[in-house]
């Protein structure tokens, strides 16, 4: 078990550090060279991060505001999370927000 909570989960996505491959569409294999596996958990309330190769930990929060369904996708060149909110869209790695790119409108 990785994350337990009432709140709706509206988005996953995997992560692996460590590899020269980083295009496939297929979640990432843990075995692959000493690569690190870790899994983006959205909410609608948070956003985490738990290192799922090797020994899993706990999920840690890595922003207190989620998105809504739908609203969550991982870009697998970058290997980053991408989370849409109203006034802008964030990118995530598993130390927390990156770069954002807001607009004006909904």
């Amino acid at each position: 078990m990785v994350h337990e909570s009432p709140e709706p989960i509206t988005g996953l996505g995997f992560r692996e550090s460590g590899s020269t491959s980083t295009t496939s569409l297929k979640a990432p294999e843990s075995d692959k060279g000493g690569a690190t596996l870790s899994l983006f958990v959205v909410t609608t309330n948070r956003v985490l991060n738990a290192v799922v190769s090797g020994r899993v930990g706990e999920a840690r929060t890595i922003d207190e505001v989620g998105c809504g369904l739908g609203c969550a996708a991982m870009d697998w060149e970058r290997r980053d999370m991408v989370i849409a909110r109203d006034e802008a869209i964030y990118l995530y790695g598993p130390e927390g927000r990156g770069a954002c790119y807001a607009y004006e409108g909904e």
